[in-house]
């Protein structure tokens, strides 16, 4: 279709919408304001959302407000008068004055889409009005205006509310109460109390007890769990489950202690709490799931699972079968089969948190044959429960690459009951598959009886075991391990070699100072970087030159793994308290944005080193600038308030702009010496 031909005028009154609603996309918004309005009150609702985000979108938006007010007046166009009131709406702050005096039309209908234009606008210089039309003649404003006071918020909005509540008027005293609710705000229990024996605003006061806390909302929500109107009920399971969102585990107690003063209505309130968990609502839902943790039988533990397939409730699930404690766990365990594969992972974590040792076999099994996710979880609640007979399976699945990791953190988990049926397990797996996984094992539980077993195995054809055993080392910390690490420095891998330059660290002597000093001039930049940080981590003062030397590292190759010694020199010498103003000066120099941040960090504390921040802070890269400004805010050094307000004044990038006008601030804050 020709574009020319379908703004044309006569295309708005063309008989297929489409062509209409081709028309208004391509209408001149600015020259054809007249036309855009008309076409709020087209017969096809695309047609008129395309003019409502014509209007938006003008230069000047203010220009279209009067001819949305005069289509509020459209008694007999309901899709013209909805369309002006969304347009208003999404004009913001210039319609909000010309909408508010519409309160005082003489025609009620305006008012009301007045208030309800207020309500989106959500602009507090509103309330004043809103809370006048609070006492208009006619109630479905006074209505009106409480439901957008209510959006509105604020203080005074729910002052104004809650004072409309006294006045009973019935249907207002509904709306500010879902408008209170809106706010998270109530009046006091002495308020609501008398209110909830009206069975016409008992679901209004029930949702909003949801946020009020104390026993005596508690007993109330308990009341109403108990009301003959199911709509009712499901109100107060709402409020319950909100109780819970909002006050944790004091809120759940709340309730329980309610429950226990009527304790002859338990069954009734697990009964129906049962049928709750059947409902679509998830707020009532987990309400249902809050009690029956309180009053429900194991055999409801499999029930509250199953209801738990929204993500939202699995927490609350999780809360109501703790409650119901140990005995909830076998029959859960029944029920594990038949449940549904996107509620097994949470009953396989119940399992493990109600310590179900019987589960250790059914458990085993989905750890070998279930999905991805349930065997992971499986592997993790094997771990948990710590039965010891899970052991052996547990070892198996250290030759599974999918779950070799979540293996060996389940078994070191089961050392705490079995450590030498782990160890022993462990060492079965050497000198195969799993080789690498049963090494990590032993360097957490080990003892030094394990480190000829981490010789051995540094000795591996495979890169994999001897980085395994480096680690291990390093973990297992006992002494004999500082040599076999001393043994790992000199491998041919890289990582090894890396692995283990960081574990000396940990092991000062003359012969770990001179073999990472050889290792700071390693050629390969990860394991020079790891020598660098253990000798800071040593606190060797005498490895102060040649951590200087390794700063210029990687100078002719930015922005590649080459720069990694150069960062890690810097935080090494700053650590030696060696990281002098003038050292930092040329790290700023540095060509790589990461060694310069690094550089910031040292000087944000560095006594006279505020030249050096200075410097950062007029960086070509922006988030060198912007770690610069946050240092200097930091530093809190008034005398650099000049020179940072002229580089902020400067400053073109938007974040480092926000870091230099918060440094600003906090410099002006700080007293001056003068």
């Amino acid at each position: 279709m020709d574009e020319a031909v379908a703004a044309g005028p006569e295309r708005l009154k063309d008989p297929d919408p489409e062509v209409r609603y081709r028309a208004v996309t391509l209408l001149d918004a600015e020259r054809d304001l007249e036309r855009v309005l008309e076409s709020l009150s087209d017969e096809s609702w695309r047609v008129r959302k395309a003019a409502v985000e014509r209007l938006v979108g003008l230069a000047d938006p203010e220009r279209a407000i009067e001819g949305l007010l005069l289509r509020l007046r459209d008694a007999d166009d309901a899709g013209a008068r909805n369309s002006a009131a969304e347009a208003l709406a999404r004009l913001g702050p210039p319609a909000v004055g010309p909408v508010t005096a519409r309160l005082k039309d003489p025609d009620c209908d305006v008012r009301k889409f007045a208030a309800d234009v207020l309500g989106e606008l959500a602009d507090p210089s509103s309330v004043p009005a809103l809370v006048e039309a609070l006492r208009d003649a006619d109630g479905n404003i006074r209505t009106a205006a409480a439901e957008a006071l209510g959006k509105v918020g604020g203080d005074p909005a729910a002052a104004a509310l809650e004072d409309a509540i006294a006045r009973g008027d019935r249907m207002l005293q509904l709306a500010a109460l879902d408008a209170l609710g809106h706010l998270g705000k109530a009046p006091p229990i002495a308020v609501l109390a008398p209110l909830a024996k009206d069975k016409y605003l008992r679901r209004a006061v029930l949702r909003l007890l949801g946020v009020v806390a104390g026993r005596g909302s508690v007993e109330l929500i308990a009341e109403g769990l108990r009301d003959p109107s199911k709509s009712t009920r499901e109100a107060a399971f709402e409020a319950l489950a909100l109780q819970a969102q909002r006050f944790g585990e004091r809120g759940v107690q709340g309730f329980a202690q309610a429950v226990k003063a009527t304790a002859k209505s338990t069954a009734k309130l697990a009964t129906l709490a049962r049928e709750m968990l059947l409902a679509g609502n998830a707020l009532a839902i987990e309400g249902a799931m809050r009690v029956l943790g309180v009053t429900g039988e194991p055999a409801d533990a499999a029930a509250v699972v199953r209801a738990a397939s929204d993500e939202s409730l699995k927490e609350a699930a999780l809360d109501a079968l703790r409650g119901m404690g140990a005995p909830a766990g076998p029959a859960l365990l029944r029920a594990l089969p038949d449940l549904l594969p996107e509620v097994r992972p949470l009953a396989i974590r119940a399992l493990s948190q109600l310590r179900e040792h019987s589960a250790t076999p059914a458990l085993v099994e989905l750890a070998r044959e279930g999905g991805e996710a349930e065997r992971a979880l499986a592997v993790e609640a094997l771990g948990a429960l710590g039965d010891p007979a899970a052991i052996q399976s547990l070892a198996r699945l250290l030759e599974d690459p999918a779950l070799c990791g979540e293996a060996a953190r389940a078994l070191v988990s089961l050392a705490k009951a079995d450590r030498d049926a782990v160890r022993e397990a462990c060492k079965g797996k050497l000198g195969g598959p799993a080789s690498a996984s049963a090494v990590r094992v032993l360097g957490r539980i080990g003892t030094p009886e394990d480190l000829p077993l981490l010789k051995t195995a540094l000795r591996s054809e495979h890169t994999e075991v001897r980085l395994a055993a480096a680690e291990a080392a390093q973990t297992l910390g006992e002494t004999g391990a500082e040599e076999l690490l001393r043994l790992a420095l000199a491998d041919e891998a890289p990582p090894v070699r890396a692995a283990a330059a960081r574990g000396l660290g940990a092991f000062p002597s003359e012969e770990t100072f001179a073999a990472l000093g050889e290792a700071l001039d390693d050629r390969e930049a990860s394991v020079s970087a790891a020598a660098a940080d253990a000798l800071g981590e040593l606190g060797e003062t005498r490895a102060i030159e040649a951590l200087t030397r390794a700063v210029s590292r990687g100078e002719s190759q930015p922005g590649t793994p080459e720069v990694l010694p150069a960062i890690a020199a810097v935080r090494a010498l700053s650590r030696l308290s060696a990281a002098t103003p003038a050292l930092l000066a040329r790290a700023v120099a540095h060509p790589d944005p990461e060694v310069v941040k690094e550089a910031v960090a040292a000087a944000e504390a560095l006594p006279d080193a505020g030249e050096v921040l200075l410097a950062a802070a007029r960086s070509a890269r922006w988030d060198v600038r912007r770690a610069a400004a946050r240092a200097l805010a930091a530093r809190g050094d008034r005398s650099l308030l000049a020179p940072v307000r002229e580089i902020a004044r400067a400053e073109r990038d938007p974040l480092a702009a926000e870091a230099f006008a918060e440094a600003v601030r906090v410099l002006e804050a700080r007293p001056s010496r003068d």
